[in-house]
């Protein structure tokens, strides 16, 4: 039990880090490819920032089910609830994101 609880806790850092490092790193370095003077990304920058988008999304989507993941398992559960209660978690992030896009109209 301890294993799995140190496993949880690796993968949840390295999925947190892996989150802050794609936004703060990608963000920048498309920030600035985009305002300077880089005659390659010109065409490139809108395409680039919705890839950037989509990958910072689906990072954090992959921690809303890791984290449901474990937690449904921490609890004594099988895999299979896990799986379950992580994919619901899931659905929702992408109930929100599709509610959001209907009031806001965040994507495209």
């Amino acid at each position: 039990m301890v294993s799995l609880t140190l496993l949880s806790t690796a993968l949840m850092g390295l999925l947190v880090l892996a989150t802050f490092v794609a936004v703060a790193l990608g963000v920048g370095a498309l920030v600035v490819l985009s305002v300077g003077n880089f005659a390659f990304v010109e065409g490139f920058a809108d395409s680039l920032l919705g890839v950037l988008y989509a990958v910072v999304g689906l990072l954090l989507t992959g921690f809303v089910f890791l984290g449901a993941y474990f937690g449904v398992r921490g609890r004594g559960l099988g895999n299979a609830h896990g799986v379950a209660a992580g994919s619901f978690a899931a659905g929702l992030v992408f109930l929100v994101l599709i509610a959001v896009q209907l009031l806001v109209g965040v994507v495209g």
